[in-house]
């Protein structure tokens, strides 16, 4: 049975629901015969542009030839071969399965890294109600209307709504409208904090 004050559940993708990003740059970085931080560095570097391509001020395209430049490497399909080791955690998506067959309504908020030409959910057919992408909306975390925005899509008060992330920076805004938070730092964690919250 669904607890009365949690009706709603919106949880981050990359690093909740799939493995760490961090992994996937690492795989991109040793594929492309690079140091295996290099990818992180660049993006640091240029984080200015990370958060307009999350907003969808700045093109895909955009930000393949700038870190291509960076790392000496080719810019095609950059986005999707930076995520291609993504992969999602199983055990955790059966568990927002079950939280969903009682009734409670989930959505999906990612800081996206844009949508066209590549469109990182097409490849994920993720069984939730809402999936909230920055790019589309043109917020990213830690924006707080972004945690109200998804909360209204699902209907639900935020206040009856528990956020799941793995980057802390991100709960607290959340928090302030309500919601209950979860710092995801391992699938066992966000399972056991779902059965918890969720009956």
């Amino acid at each position: 049975m669904v607890r009365a004050m949690n009706r709603g559940l919106i949880i981050d993708f990359g690093g909740v629901l799939t493995n760490p990003f961090d992994e996937s740059m690492r795989a991109f970085c040793l594929t492309e015969g690079i140091e295996p931080n290099a990818l992180r560095t660049a993006l640091t570097a240029h984080a200015a542009l990370v958060a307009d391509l999350e907003r969808g001020k700045a093109t895909q395209a955009e930000f393949a030839a700038t870190i291509g430049l960076a790392l000496r490497i080719f810019p095609d399909d950059l986005v999707q071969r930076i995520t291609a080791g993504l992969e999602l955690q199983q055990d955790v998506m059966a568990a927002v399965a079950r939280v969903r067959q009682r009734g409670v309504q989930v959505a999906v908020l990612s800081n996206s890294l844009g949508s066209e030409p590549y469109n990182l959910f097409d490849r994920f057919r993720l069984k939730v109600d809402v999936i909230v992408a920055s790019d589309q909306v043109r917020m990213r975390k830690p924006d707080p209307e972004i945690y109200r925005l998804t909360a209204d899509r699902l209907g639900i008060p935020p206040a009856e709504c528990v956020y799941v992330d793995d980057s802390a920076k991100f709960l607290d805004p959340a928090a302030a409208f309500g919601m209950t938070t979860v710092l995801a730092t391992s699938p066992a964690v966000t399972i056991k904090a779902l059965e918890d919250l969720f009956g």
